[in-house]
């Protein structure tokens, strides 16, 4: 962030700063540069622009309006002129305070202090405020505060975040579905700001989620806030399987592949000449999957096709074959719907260079293909395709990655979204192997980082390997078991706390490192700094003051516990505990 704009209530005007380094509020100076609103609203509450910086987006309580703005030149207030296109809140909430849109522009977000309510509407026309409606989708924020003041997302929608003026305070939601604001569910994680100001009407994200910006209205300052640097994240040897697993041998007994749409709502394998589809009730637990009977036979084009891939918007299914060994391409008319599925007479002969494909995988923008050749030497070749997601377009890139040191029979490949990382199934060693890639997406820069997950304790010959996009959960298909395996991969930590006060959290895994923490379970502190270094699974952790008590029920969980002066009440069932204490009172109960 090199800038920023801040408006004014008392001469109604936006004003704009310049940063620098970027994203260090305290480098900001004012660029001499504005906009006045006057005339659409007396009272401007909130802005936002479109991320290329071409247009802005005001909310005007006066009149209940979100108004819309275009800077000729980008991100240059002073250029700004009013489109003449608004869109009118004020049959939902008559005192509109924030507003904020998904990144595509296709929906967009109003909190209103009226009902204390975050809104949902759907646009027709990206970033055309004047084509958007009601979506009937609302999440109720009064429980935690009732002055919502402003909102903001997680770039992928999985995370809201609330500034409430009543507690002076952040607050965070979970969507369980992503960009699906009824969905949203208050994590109990939160972020006191008044000691910095008891009127925060303004909340803001760096990108990649280690600074938050606060504006105060009583202090007329804008604050800036460190998060926590994220624990590691797509680190395959942290994964701990979940005892969640979807039997699939009611449909075939022998299951290839694994596919799982971008909000882990459908997934689909592969058995003998039939594409599976199934629907999970709770999106990424792989335990709520049922069968949707429906299916795809695409006998007519593979004899024995082991893998399959999908096209990020669902409209194309690709199926590579070990029989003719080419890559088939189909197209579907309803997304994620394989019963729609229709062969486009497009393929990629592949038997020159990957011999007996055992994977497939697509880069997001469909403009590279990765498939796997699973017998000695095991290798995984690149191509580029000069048509985005057009199979017959691709030709090899004369690169590769040799495998067959980890294992000479791999199965499967996926890459991380940033194409830093490559994993694969190695089938003799039962292990998801994983590597780094010095240049992203250039499989010939893959270097194996030791790192690896034996998963040979749930199936024996593991056929598939996938994860769930922010990398925080791993799934394998086993052709012994037919089953798909559910695994939990340590995950970002949301916030820090290592100082006096009260901090609250409860969350989806736990890793807690003086206070960096993230987990499954719940966490409460009070009283004076408390730094445990404790690393624990599936828990409940109360901790209270220095000379600590500590109260842990855990199940299957690894415990590290550094303590000095205190009482310590443990209860565990199939744990590994290593407690290192002075003067401290123990119980512990196995």
């Amino acid at each position: 962030m090199k800038k920023f704009y801040v408006f004014s209530h008392e001469h109604d005007t936006i004003y704009q700063y310049t940063l620098s380094p970027a994203w260090d509020v305290s480098t900001a100076t004012y660029a001499d540069k504005s906009k006045d609103v006057n005339a659409q609203d007396s009272t401007p509450l909130s802005i936002t622009f479109k991320p290329d910086g071409t247009k802005m987006y005001m909310v005007g309580s006066s009149n209940d309006r979100i108004y819309q703005y275009t800077l000729s030149t980008i991100w240059d207030m002073s250029t700004a002129s009013y489109d003449s296109i608004y869109k009118y809140v004020g049959d939902q909430d008559t005192a509109p305070y924030g507003v904020t849109f998904k990144p595509d522009g296709s929906k967009m977000y109003m909190v209103g202090s009226q009902h204390d309510t975050v809104y949902q509407y759907d646009l027709s026309t990206l970033w055309d405020v004047s084509t958007a409606t009601y979506d009937y989708k609302f999440k109720n924020v009064n429980s935690e505060d009732t002055f919502p003041a402003d909102v903001t997302f997680k770039p992928d929608g999985s995370k809201m975040y609330m500034v409430g003026g009543s507690n002076d305070t952040v607050y965070q939601y979970a969507l369980s579905t992503i960009w699906d604001v009824s969905t949203a569910s208050y994590d109990s994680i939160y972020k006191y700001v008044g000691d910095q100001d008891t009127a925060p009407y303004g909340v803001a994200f760096k990108p990649d989620g280690t600074k938050v910006y606060i504006l105060g209205l009583n202090t007329d300052t804008v604050y800036q806030y460190t998060l926590i640097a994220p624990p590691p994240a797509w680190e395959v040897d942290t994964a701990v399987y979940e005892d969640k697993y979807k039997y699939i041998g009611s449909e075939h007994s022998s299951p290839y592949g694994l596919f799982i749409n971008p909000d882990g709502t459908k997934m689909y394998f592969v058995g003998g000449d039939i594409v599976f589809q199934y629907t999970l009730s709770t999106a990424w637990e792989i335990d709520t999957a049922v069968y949707d009977e429906k299916y795809k036979d695409v006998g007519n084009e593979a004899r024995y096709p082991y893998y399959l891939f999908f096209k990020s918007d669902g409209t194309k299914m690709y199926i590579v074959d070990q029989d003719t060994q080419k890559v088939f391409q189909y197209a579907l008319s309803t997304p994620w719907d394989v019963e729609t599925a229709v062969y486009e007479d497009k393929y990629k002969s592949i038997i020159e260079i990957a011999e007996y494909p055992y994977g497939l995988f697509f880069r997001a923008d469909g403009l590279k293909m990765y498939v796997n050749k699973y017998s000695a030497p095991a290798k995984i070749f690149q191509y580029t395709l000069s048509t985005a997601w057009s199979v017959d377009t691709a030709t090899y890139d004369n690169k590769y990655k040799d495998v067959n040191s980890e294992d000479a029979n791999t199965r499967g490949t996926f890459f991380k979204p940033d194409g830093t990382k490559m994993y694969t199934f190695g089938k003799d060693t039962r292990r998801a192997f994983q590597y780094a890639l010095s240049t992203p997406w250039e499989v010939d820069t893959a270097v194996y980082e030791d790192k690896f997950k034996y998963t040979g304790d749930q199936d024996g010959y593991p056929v598939g390997i996938f994860f769930k996009p922010d990398g925080g959960k791993m799934y394998s298909i086993g052709s012994t078991t037919d089953r798909v395996y559910q695994y939990y991969l340590v995950p970002p930590a949301e916030f820090e706390y290592t100082g006096t006060g009260t901090f609250t959290y409860s969350g989806t895994a736990i890793v807690t490192i003086g206070f960096a923490y993230s987990g499954i379970g719940e966490l409460t502190y009070s009283g004076a700094a408390f730094y445990p270094i404790i690393k624990f699974l599936k828990a409940t952790l109360s901790i209270d003051a220095n000379k600590t008590e500590l109260s842990i029920e855990a199940n299957k969980s690894e415990l590290s516990i550094y303590a000095n002066e205190s009482e310590l009440s443990i209860e565990a069932n199939k744990s590994e505990l290593s407690i290192y204490a002075n003067e401290s009172e123990l119980s512990i109960e196995e």
